[in-house]
């Protein structure tokens, strides 16, 4: 599998055991690069995969 397909995973997976989690928190736990996650989180979103749990906390959940 790719580094792509597998932080894609990785940050699914994370996402799955956690209620919420900031961009920085799953940067962080994965030990992936900021800009990568967020990357990732955004195309999930646009997918309706993951939602943007708290606005204001800038938090993430499946969606």
């Amino acid at each position: 599998m790719s580094r792509a397909a597998n932080r894609v995973v990785d940050i699914l997976s994370v996402l799955y055991h956690k209620d919420e989690l900031s961009l920085t928190e799953i940067t962080s736990i994965l030990n992936i690069p900021k800009t990568s996650v967020y990357d990732i989180l955004s195309a999930l979103e646009k997918r309706g995969i993951v939602e943007r749990a708290n606005p204001k906390l800038k938090t993430y959940r499946l969606g």
